[in-house]
């Protein structure tokens, strides 16, 4: 954890799509989650651990409090390849950003 782990927005998926806005920190958008009531999980992972959600699951960094180390990140996007590309995707968080 100390590495900066990831956290989750439990049950974020199933409200729909919600506003994202511009904001100050690494990934530049955010989402007002204050009057959602649901709670943020996170747990340590390790060298080689995976972890897959739905791409409407509220997510973020957690702070990396180490001194020397770096944290690397990858998000992977899939769709059946007999539909066409959707653009938007293409560009970081769909272009959604106000």
């Amino acid at each position: 954890m100390s590495l900066g782990g990831l956290a989750i927005l439990a049950g974020s998926h199933t409200v729909g799509v919600l506003r994202v806005h511009a904001a100050e920190w690494p990934g530049g958008v955010g989402v007002d989650t204050d009057q959602l009531g649901l709670t943020w999980y996170a747990n340590d992972l390790c060298l080689g651990d995976a972890l897959v959600f739905h791409s409407l699951t509220v997510h973020r960094a957690l702070p990396n409090t180490t001194k020397d180390q770096i944290r690397f990140s990858v998000d992977y996007c899939y769709q059946a390849v007999s539909q066409p590309i959707v653009h938007d995707g293409l560009d970081p968080h769909y272009s959604l950003a106000e």
